[in-house]
């Protein structure tokens, strides 16, 4: 009534081998960190260090901290940071997406 349970005859060196998946873990880990600690430290920067320095009751944005109206130099500089990762990532994702789809696991983009 189901499926019968056998030992393995010989165990083969790179059965339990997952070098490929921790490599590619590793390597986007890298560069969310690479990416994310600067982000992280510019968000304290400006929020404690430049929240102090420029105390104001005008909403208007002054020529340290605006590029052009309506982007501020923190926005943009969080915006060139985080780019670079959604990149990476998203060619990741797609890359196994390719491989998924035409073995029919869609498994694969429901728990995704």
């Amino acid at each position: 009534m189901g499926f019968d349970a056998t030992l393995q005859a010989q165990r083969h060196p790179g059965d339990l081998d997952h070098k490929d998946t921790t490599r590619k873990w590793r390597n986007a880990f890298l560069v969310s960190l690479i990416f994310g600690l600067p982000s992280m430290i510019i968000m304290m920067y400006f929020m404690m260090i430049m929240d102090m320095d420029h105390m104001h009751d005008d909403y208007e944005c002054h020529l340290p901290m605006c590029l052009i109206d309506g982007v501020s130099l923190e926005n943009f500089l969080l915006f060139l940071l985080a780019t670079p990762v959604q990149v990476c990532l998203q060619i990741s994702a797609k890359n196994e997406f390719k491989y998924q789809v035409p073995s029919n696991n869609l498994s694969y983009l429901c728990s995704s």
